[in-house]
């Protein structure tokens, strides 16, 4: 054995015979240099080069006796010196061993195992009268430098019982340097030829191993019978021929794509011609999210990043495609009215205004929401008889801060260069996100930077039609601000499509786009008892169901009085209030977690049993039912209302849909349930 060579000894055919299964027996192994060979239980450890005598004793218990018999034999360790070679490495193995190493771990009572001969190197177990195992190790093989590795030599295999003794006792390994663990490979042609011909056994793929630098080993075995013999010669290792892979080749046509909440859109398609295997993701999924197929659903307004991947494999290098997603709400005309500032005196912190340039036909081109990598978007804006502006979705919205800095949103616009025409978003506030604003008597506003980059002035550029930072004054935008009606009332609505709403004090005119409900329970039904449409006026102190797309509306205040329900059952507050009500019980508008529309409803609110304290946030409604006739949820699509749930004799509840059938039964089908009053997913 070798300096730092493991493993186990084993009871010999001397000791094993007699010994049978459920006999009391004990076995010790010893060693007398332990510097040597060091011993512990069958386990040994091969630690210096030299001599050491192991003695393996059994003791029997034998009608009643213990009997000892002992045993000794010399184990020889060498510390091995491999010589290091480049590739490619060959050895012909004719006449000579070359650079190889024999290394003997049992003789089985032969004086040698692998011989050299005129016909190749040759392991024969004829005339053993024990087992025999030898190993014809090559020298260290530095193939540190390769990306493919490969192994040829021929071989002759005689004598052997049958082709599967051969593929038992004539084995080639593999290991990492000179002390790794080794691992076995497989021969692709390793037959039991009959005769003395030679057979090239084929490639061997050694590419887990390139990079690094190995060694290899033939481990022959034999044993008393039919002992077989291995002949080997014309042994080769060289580096493989490097395959260089084609690109992934999936893309996206487009690098900016803009979609609106609430409309079919039809998303960019990933182009994917090697049919690979792709993987998907958003980098802001509160913006939208992509599922494994690709398929997107967008949730709020913003930007986010969507990628595709594909792992690098046999053909293929890694993949990346990827492009700019803009979601926008969607637009709700007259929402927002923005007048021309003249005077640059009268901006002031908290402004909300937009940028716009004012062409020669009168037509406005806005500074638009799309961040390109360098500037913005530029779009169209109407501008009323009046001269205000009423801007869509797609423009730009800013908040002047102290001083003043340009918020659009979570960053900053800034001048990004003193020698390129950029400007750019960031989250923090210098210097180069810090403007000074100046108005002329054209109403142009000169907007500029004041930090160390010299290209700071905000203009339009109608070649390009964009908006970004020069070094000149030409094309300047003109000022909008938002025109703010104290009184009106802002809200959004968002991917659901419902919402509540109270004003205790406030006639409110209900938006394009929007329609207001209210409700009453009607034998044990949810039941809308009045409809506001569009112009019309929800009154003072009216809980309402607010049905609309995705978007943010504005409910303008008025002195008209609108038509009050006195059947409507949705109560509210204008204040967080803990509320109590003899005789009801309280329950709140919810959505199931998949957005199911057949899910909306309300449902009974934890802690609002009679004469228990609900509290309500501040301008949201919520249902008030006489205890008389409570159910555990009532449904906005007007079916039956989800009644008590009671225990069934065999330990399973009543099990109703969300529309308020009753399931029976135990196996379910997918999908969501109410049970016991709380919402239980099936998957």
């Amino acid at each position: 054995m070798l300096v730092g060579d493991m493993g186990e000894f084993t009871l010999d055919a001397t000791f094993a015979e007699g010994l049978t299964e459920g006999e009391d027996y004990e076995v010790n192994w010893s060693s007398s240099n332990t510097d040597v060979v060091d011993v512990a239980g069958s386990m040994y450890e091969a630690k210096a080069a030299g001599n050491a005598d192991v003695t393996v004793s059994v003791t029997v218990l034998d009608d009643e006796k213990y009997n000892e018999v002992s045993k000794s034999f010399t184990v020889t360790v060498k510390d091995t010196n491999y010589e290091t070679v480049q590739l490619p490495y060959e050895e012909t193995l004719v006449s000579s061993k070359g650079k190889f190493t024999v290394e003997d771990v049992e003789m089985g009572g032969l004086t040698e195992v692998w011989k050299t001969s005129k016909y190749g190197m040759t392991a024969n177990g004829y005339n053993c009268t024990g087992d025999v195992e030898s190993w014809f190790v090559s020298p260290l093989i530095d193939a540190t430098s390769e990306k493919q590795l490969e192994l040829t030599f021929e071989e002759n295999l005689r004598y052997f019982a049958d082709t599967n003794t051969a593929a038992e006792q004539a084995t080639l390994w593999v290991r990492e340097g000179d002390k790794g663990e080794w691992n076995k490979l497989t021969i692709p042609t390793h037959e039991n030829v009959d005769g003395n011909n030679f057979s090239n056994v084929g490639t061997i793929d050694l590419n887990d191993y390139a990079g690094k630098t190995i060694q290899l080993g033939f481990k022959y075995m034999a044993t008393t019978e039919n002992p077989g013999r291995w002949e080997i010669k014309n042994f080769s290792v060289a580096a493989g021929e490097t395959v260089e892979k084609e690109e992934a080749g999936i893309k996206y046509s487009v690098s900016n794509f803009t979609a609106t909440i609430g409309e079919e859109t039809d998303f960019p398609v990933l182009e994917n011609p090697n049919n690979l295997d792709v993987t998907y993701a958003s980098t802001h999924e509160e913006i939208a999210t992509v599922d494994e197929n690709g398929e997107i659903t967008l949730l709020a307004a913003g930007q986010t990043t969507i990628k595709a991947t594909t792992e690098e494999n046999e053909s293929y290098k890694a993949g990346e495609a990827s492009y700019m997603l803009v979601v926008k709400e969607k637009s709700i005309e007259g929402k927002d009215v923005f007048e021309l500032v003249t005077d640059d005196s009268s901006l002031a912190e908290g402004d909300v205004i937009i940028l716009a340039y004012i062409r020669e036909d009168g037509t406005a081109k806005a500074m638009g929401i799309t961040q390109n990598p360098n500037n913005r978007s530029a779009e169209d804006a109407t501008i009323n008889d009046d001269g205000t502006i009423t801007p869509g979705s797609t423009v730009q919205q800013i908040t002047l801060e102290d001083g003043f800095y340009l918020n659009v949103g979570d960053e900053y616009l800034y001048a990004a260069s003193s020698k390129s025409n950029y400007l750019r978003t960031k989250a923090d506030k210098d210097d180069n996100a810090k403007a000074a604003i100046t108005i002329n008597e054209y109403g142009n506003a000169k907007i500029v930077f004041q930090g160390s980059n010299e290209r700071n002035t905000i203009c339009f550029n109608p070649n390009n039609n964009i908006f970004s930072c020069y070094n000149s004054t030409s094309k300047l935008p003109r000022i909008y601000r938002k025109i703010i009606d104290s009184e009106a009332v802002s809200l959004t609505i968002g991917a659901t499509g419902y919402a509540t709403l109270y004003y205790g004090d406030k006639n409110l005119v209900v938006p394009e786009g929007v329609e207001a409900y209210t409700y009453a329970v009607k034998e044990g039904k949810l039941e809308e008892s009045w409809m506001y449409g569009p112009d019309e006026i929800i009154p003072a102190a009216t809980g309402v169901v607010l049905k609309a797309e995705a978007g943010k509306y504005i409910f303008n205040v008025t002195t008209d009085e609108g038509d009050v329900d006195n059947d409507n059952m949705l109560k509210g507050s204008d204040v967080d209030e803990e509320t109590t009500g003899e005789g009801c019980k309280f329950y709140m508008l919810s959505i199931n977690a998949d957005k199911d529309p057949q899910s909306v409803g309300f449902y009974y609110a934890k802690g609002c049993a009679n004469g228990e304290a609900f509290v309500n946030k501040a301008h949201k409604a919520y249902l008030a039912v006489p205890e008389s006739m409570a159910a555990k949820a009532y449904m906005l699509n007007g079916t039956d209302a989800i009644e008590s749930v009671e225990a069934e004799s065999n330990g399973m509840k009543n099990v109703y849909t969300l529309s308020g059938i009753r399931m029976t039964g135990n196996n379910l089908p997918k999908g969501l349930y109410i049970v016991g009053g709380k919402k239980m997913l099936v998957k």
